[in-house]
């Protein structure tokens, strides 16, 4: 058999996003939420495009503290709503999103440190979003 043609494709991730609690923040500016005059957040379906956002991360127990970024993410459902009743032990409730993150007009997708990322860019990690100066990425 001749292979006539061959696509390979990285258009980025999806999945869940679980996290313990959606901050008020990102209820206003991504999930466009708004507050009225009691504090009392409003969902409504008035702009249903997305908010773009790069979401900066590391997982608990990672022996490396590895740090990872997804840049061009938006989530397609609003937060579940559940809870649980309290029993012999307290766990925390979380509330899960559905997340994808696609490649970026430039190509960026995802980026993450390593074991020679540089110490400033590892400390400053979550204080803006990384972009790689010295080198494009593959293509």
């Amino acid at each position: 058999m001749n292979i006539q043609y061959r696509s390979v494709s990285n258009l980025g991730y999806s999945g869940d996003l679980e996290i313990a609690l959606v901050t008020d923040w990102f209820r206003e500016h991504i999930l466009k939420e708004t507050k009225d005059a009691n504090g009392v957040f409003i969902e409504t379906n008035l702009d249903p495009t997305p908010v773009y956002f790069a979401l900066l991360f590391e997982f608990d127990g990672d022996q490396y503290s590895i740090r990872h970024i997804l840049y061009n993410c938006s989530v397609s459902t609003r937060p579940n709503l559940e809870s649980s009743t309290k029993e012999d032990t307290i766990e925390p409730g979380t509330e899960t999103l559905s997340i994808s993150a696609d490649a970026r007009d430039d190509g960026l997708i995802k980026a993450k440190s390593g074991k020679d990322t540089n110490s400033t860019v590892y400390q400053n990690w979550y204080q803006s979003v990384y972009i790689p100066t010295d080198a494009e990425p593959e293509g």
